[in-house]
């Protein structure tokens, strides 16, 4: 049983300690095989995994080859190596990446970061929903703009307008919490040098080589609970207190009317100040208000 890639968001964060104890519930379950001569070594699955994501990180293999490493071999329909690196110099010190190979050494699926792929250089531009801007997207000519500046700045790349640019405002669910993103690809003719990601809005994500990992997937400021946390001042204060758990009391009914009434009052202004910046709105938010929000009067 390979471990769940969690996409990290507010709400996830409520059901964290849920998580933790489902995993242990259920740790039990797997079931694990004893290698035979004819597998290879865990030295040489650390060595793959380690030359993988040297590549995917941007990190020198040394460095990896020196993290915490727990390998196994899972037996599922696709017997395969489960090879988990941790704590690696320069990624967080978290738990952040985890390989699978068959038992012949070749690819089965790969994690970093909450984002799970079966190939090794996935298309998310056309794996995902290509659409339309609106007013509330920046334009094409401004992300592409964004783009050349930061590959001067970044990669230190001369004259930029050299290369071909392709680029759309993508749903994919990967990304931003279900907010469409603007994927870039900088090619040279068909050669993929660097891939990038924006906000709807333009906000720089993150621009890294072709076959490097995205440095980011999303960003707080596209998610209204994370504002309202900030300026509420709830971020570091017990889960209970935090912006997701209020909403999520609201929605499972949990909250009784004056909770309800004062906990809108005290959102709704602030998500009306936060969409403005934010043209997409928050679909939680805006579900709220459009079944309770006459209570508050809103």
């Amino acid at each position: 049983m390979k471990m769940i890639c969690i996409k990290l968001s507010m709400v996830v964060s409520l059901l964290l300690i849920l998580g933790m104890i489902s995993s242990t519930v259920y740790a039990d379950r797997t079931k694990y095989l004893k290698p035979t001569a004819s597998d290879l070594s865990k030295a040489e699955l650390k060595d793959i995994a380690a030359e993988f994501f040297s590549v995917k990180w941007g990190i020198p293999k040394e460095d990896i080859l020196k993290a915490k490493t727990v390998i196994c071999l899972i037996d599922s329909k696709i017997d395969y190596w489960d090879i988990a690196i941790y704590s690696c110099p320069g990624t967080d010190g978290h738990n952040i990446g985890e390989l699978a190979l068959r038992r012949d050494g070749t690819l089965y699926w790969w994690c970093i970061r909450s984002s799970e792929y079966y190939e090794a250089e996935p298309d998310l531009m056309h794996m995902g929903t290509i659409i339309t801007p609106t007013e509330a997207d920046a334009t094409a000519q401004e992300i592409y703009e964004q783009t050349m500046e930061h590959l001067k700045n970044e990669f230190l790349v001369d004259q930029p307008e050299q290369y071909e640019y392709e680029m759309a405002l993508v749903e994919e669910e990967h990304f931003s919490d279900g907010n469409p993103v603007w994927i870039v690809y900088v090619k040279d003719g068909e050669e993929l040098l660097w891939k990038g990601l924006f906000g709807y809005t333009g906000l720089y994500m993150t621009l890294v080589p072709a076959q490097q990992e995205y440095k980011t997937y999303f960003l707080d400021e596209y998610t209204f609970t994370a504002y309202a946390d900030d300026i509420l001042g709830l971020s570091n204060k017990a889960l209970s207190m935090r912006t997701s758990v209020k909403i999520i009391r609201i929605q499972r009914a949990q909250a009784d009317r004056e909770e309800t009434v004062e906990t809108l009052k005290t959102l709704v202004p602030l998500y009306k100040k936060w969409k403005q910046a934010h043209p997409r709105g928050w679909d939680e938010m805006e579900d709220l208000i459009d079944e309770y929000g006459w209570m508050a009067g809103f």
